[in-house]
């Protein structure tokens, strides 16, 4: 989700694996989340000084959206807290299984099967994952080399032991049907004039909040096209505007997409503003109407107009009334969906409103 960087240092950023977890820890470190739960109490003042006051009930409403995206955050930090256990619980099972099979310790299979990677590394290796993020780097090749090769040992140890995980998995018939967390379904106003792809009649609709300045959103096209081609005629996704303050040109480009979508490109435009996303100039939003065929006269005309603000505007407000705090945020069939999440989050809402399973 579109939110300030923290400042971390690019090789640690883009390289460090993931921290390597003992299968057969006697113990897995949990974080908490509190929830906050309304006790009936809406009356109760929490605030007064003279000639006002302030009940709970009208706090709630004052940062309703808020409240709403904490309520969903929490379902989805407890589903996945248990994800991670039950995939700990069961992988420490096929490992003890397998070590009680080849008569060793479990400690020793998996010396046997992972061991030290490290001369499976090559000085290939090191150039190659160099090169892929040399920019982001930003140092030497020979002054990053040793951490380098940390990293990609880690890597190294981390394939073999997924591998040996799903061999052994697949091998004892493995079968996970973990119930997916029960989140409230939104029904967002408007957007009877929003842009939409996809067969009206198709089961899943999706709606997205996006800003066309949102490197995050600019992230989620990928997947989002890859999700069209797996489910063909089951999605229709619809855009909706959240234009944040903090992109300056991302009002501009709204409406601008909008007068697009006047003469029946708003796609090829919306695809060209993300391309762009870096320098929306209004200058830039003509450069691009002309690349995508509009009829530049009706376009300006449109652009200067601002006749779309109000729709725009009307987009941020649903938005908010539906929970969205930032960009991107998706409702699959009025389910929500905030921030970039991984694809398979999305399938399995599909795959739920489909009437299928994912194991």
């Amino acid at each position: 989700m579109d939110r300030p960087n923290r400042s971390r240092s690019p090789l640690a950023h883009c390289l460090a694996p993931a921290c390597l977890v003992a299968i057969l820890a006697t113990g897995l470190l949990a974080t908490g989340c509190q929830h906050g739960i309304h006790d009936g109490k809406g009356d109760r003042v929490v605030a007064r000084m003279e000639g006002w006051q302030l009940t709970e009930a009208e706090l709630e409403e004052e940062m309703h959206s808020e409240l709403f995206k904490a309520e969903i955050d929490h379902a989805n930090q407890m589903h996945a807290a248990k994800e991670r256990r039950l995939s700990f619980l069961v992988d420490a099972r096929v490992i003890t299984e397998e070590a009680k099979r080849q008569g060793i310790t479990p400690t020793e299979l998996m010396r046997k099967e992972v061991g030290e990677p490290a001369e499976l590394v090559s000085e290939e290796d090191l150039r190659a994952l160099y090169q892929q993020y040399e920019e982001r780097i930003g140092r030497p090749f020979d002054e990053v080399h040793d951490e380098l090769r940390k990293v990609r040992v880690g890597q190294k140890r981390e394939e073999l032991k997924n591998a040996l995980l799903a061999r052994l998995r697949n091998e004892a018939g493995v079968e996970i049907d973990l119930p997916q967390p029960v989140l409230p379904v939104v029904a967002v106003a408007g957007g009877e004039q929003a842009p939409a792809r996809g067969d009206a009649q198709a089961p899943v609709t999706i709606v997205e909040f996006s800003d066309f300045q949102c490197p995050y959103c600019r992230s989620m096209r990928e997947p989002m096209e890859a999700l069209f081609e797996e489910y063909p005629g089951k999605l229709r996704l619809v855009y909706r505007h959240f234009p944040l303050s903090s992109h300056a040109e991302a009002m501009p480009a709204a409406q601008a997409s909008m007068c697009a979508n006047e003469q029946g490109r708003f796609w090829p435009y919306h695809d060209l503003l993300f391309e762009h996303q870096d320098a929306l100039s209004d200058e830039k939003l003509r450069e691009l109407a002309g690349a995508v065929g509009l009829d530049l006269a009706a376009f300006e005309t449109c652009l200067a107009s601002e006749r779309y603000r109000a729709l725009v505007e009307a987009d941020l407000a649903a938005g908010r009334d539906a929970g969205v705090q930032g960009t991107p945020a998706y409702f699959v069939n009025g389910k929500p969906v905030f921030g970039a999440e991984p694809i398979d989050v999305f399938r399995r809402l599909i795959e739920s409103e489909l009437g299928g399973k994912r194991g």
